[in-house]
């Protein structure tokens, strides 16, 4: 997997939600809501994987880089607090529409400057090989993340009005309680 193309397939992943957003006419909408939550997940996953993963490998592999990943980590700061704002905005609040632009802004002037200066650069001065092993764990890790945005969105739809199995009077058995383990990990 080529690890730039993947970060660009992101880019213009979530530029393409930012827009149909847009088009939705953020009028609290089940639409609208669903997009606003496929955002703030796509977002969240892109800047893990770029702090944790793909920041470090520039900073150890081009270090003339360094100035540019210190931005890109505090624009990164920027989109986290615009997404915690997003997600506590009520969906019918005339203020969702100003934070997605806001949004958009950041996200825009975020993703030109590593597109036309970063990745240009790590290109030129990565071999294949790294950037083919950066490229696997990129993918491994983006795999997980969305096993656990999946997990998650599956607990919080499955315990809506439901009690817990104890409360039904079931018991929680060592080997289950062994395999509710297994499935988390």
């Amino acid at each position: 997997m080529d690890p730039i193309e993947a970060l660009k397939e992101d880019h213009r992943k979530v530029e393409q939600l930012i827009e149909q957003f847009e088009m939705s006419g953020s009028d609290g909408s089940q639409d609208a809501n669903q997009i606003v939550k496929t955002i703030i997940e796509e977002l969240t996953l892109h800047t893990q994987i770029e702090e944790k993963l793909v920041y470090p490998f520039i900073s150890e592999q081009v270090p003339e880089l360094e100035e540019n990943v210190l931005e890109a980590i505090e624009e990164h700061q920027i989109v986290k607090n615009l997404l915690k704002e997003l997600k506590s905005t009520k969906r019918d609040d005339e203020r969702l529409k100003v934070r997605m632009k806001v949004l958009k802004s950041n996200v825009l002037h975020h993703v030109q400057e590593e597109e036309n200066e970063v990745f240009p650069k790590v290109q030129e001065s990565c071999g294949p090989e790294d950037l083919e092993e950066l490229g696997e764990r990129l993918e491994q890790m983006k795999m997980r993340g969305v096993r656990a945005t999946r997990r998650r969105s599956a607990s919080k739809s499955g315990s809506r009005g439901r009690s817990s199995g104890r409360k039904q009077g079931r018991k929680t058995t060592p080997a289950r309680s062994q395999q509710s383990r297994r499935r988390a990990a």
